[in-house]
């Protein structure tokens, strides 16, 4: 295993082993909880998920090597030493996937050149996957040649899978930025709907986005999809922060700092990170640029948002999972917004997890200063479950632990 190149996202629940996807070359190695890499499906022979090379084309895969004499069937296989793997439920059927994002090549030539950053779907038993009228069996091809792949003229782009609901339909998207500079947003049909792609570069310098995150801002049920964007080495220019609306249209598109110093180029890398950094009502978004620092942007009406893919590989944990082992969706929210002195404040924290049971999950509030306790410190019961719960004077914190059942809200 070359150690340098590999990308782990993983997921842990109380009922089912650690699944861990190494992204390594042509391969996707998946791992239990004691170490013992995952069977493959049987339809690959008796062999585990990293002994499946990933072809283009299943009949490939199925035999078990390609000829790379030139012939695309026989030549097209998929490099993932750029790109990790993101796990979640797709489809709401209590199962869970892996969509992973590499580039593309030709082997008969070899890699670099790419030809197209290619997304695949796999069950948890490396079958590709199809269901539910859906089948990924052949998976999007030609989503967009590179624009460079070359470092010195820009910083490589990395394909970071984003797992999310856009639309409210139940069913995850996956996105990506892509060497094509646009961000792709396919749905289960292999298919991109509305503005999807949304390009970055519309001409000029090369321009680059980052792994996206994804929130529902304004709480009506769509999510908004959040990017940065980096410029061509020697532009002079700088990249932009992109707000879109759940079908690709822009709603927002904010210039960067320029560069600071003697850099002659600027733009931000890595993914957004979603947070409330001023405890006011509103999320806040954190950007980590290439040559201005950190930056930070208040984002009004944010209140009662909905973070689905809140930070690079969605989550503080950089599981790159969607629901499991996680409480993403869950918020803090407190009444009224804007106090005086002496009023009372009511915050309601509520968990979501949306995924398989917890054994234990522990959450802790901590007051700030300018505020004392009142009391009527209360938990609800999920499904046949109570949360234990406490105050702490000396420490102004409440916290909660208790098992979390699978689909619950507390």
């Amino acid at each position: 295993m070359v150690q340098s190149s590999a990308r782990i996202v993983y997921t842990r629940t109380d009922e089912a082993p650690l699944l861990a996807t190494y992204s390594l070359l042509p391969i996707i190695a998946a791992y239990a909880a004691n170490g013992v890499q995952l069977q493959a499906n049987a339809i690959y022979g008796n062999k585990a998920w990293g002994k499946v090379g990933i072809w283009e084309s299943q009949a490939i895969e199925l035999r078990g090597w390609g000829a790379c004499d030139g012939v695309r069937e026989e030549s097209y296989r998929t490099n993932f030493a750029h790109g990790p793997a993101a796990i979640g439920d797709v489809d709401g059927d209590g199962l869970v996937e892996v969509a992973a994002v590499g580039n593309v090549y030709d082997c008969s030539v070899g890699h670099p050149p790419g030809k197209y950053n290619g997304v695949y779907l796999f069950n948890a038993d490396r079958s590709r996957y199809a269901a539910g009228g859906y089948d990924w069996q052949a998976p999007p091809v030609d989503t967009g040649a590179p624009l460079s792949e070359d470092y010195g003229e820009i910083e490589n782009n990395q394909p970071n899978p984003a797992l999310a609901d856009l639309d409210g339909d139940g069913e995850l998207e996956i996105l990506f930025s892509s060497s094509d500079g646009r961000v792709h947003a396919f749905g289960l049909d292999r298919t991109e709907h509305g503005n999807w792609p949304y390009a970055v570069y519309t001409g000029g310098p090369y321009r680059f986005a980052s792994e996206p995150a994804v929130a529902d801002l304004d709480g009506d049920g769509h999510a908004e999809v959040i990017v940065a964007s980096w410029v061509e080495k020697g532009s002079g220019q700088t990249g932009k922060l992109h707000v879109l609306d759940s079908m690709g249209n822009p709603l927002h598109e904010i210039d960067l700092p320029p560069a600071f110093g003697s850099a002659d180029w600027n733009g931000a890398l890595a993914a957004p990170t979603l947070a409330n950094l001023d405890a006011d009502a509103d999320l806040e978004l954190v950007l980590n640029t290439a040559n201005s620092g950190f930056v930070a942007y208040d984002l009004p009406g944010t209140a009662n948002a909905r973070v689905v893919w809140g930070t690079g590989r969605g989550n503080y944990q950089r599981t790159g999972s969607f629901l499991h082992g996680t409480l993403q969706g869950s918020s803090k929210h407190v009444e009224p917004r804007l106090p005086g002195p002496g009023d009372v404040l009511h915050y309601t924290i509520r968990l979501e997890h949306p995924g398989p049971a917890l054994a234990g999950v522990r959450v802790t509030d901590t007051l700030p200063v300018e505020l004392e306790y009142q009391g009527d410190l209360w938990a609800s019961a999920g499904p046949g479950r109570l949360f234990s719960y406490s105050w702490y004077p000396a420490r102004k914190s409440a916290p909660w632990a208790g098992a979390r059942p699978a689909g619950a809200s507390t």
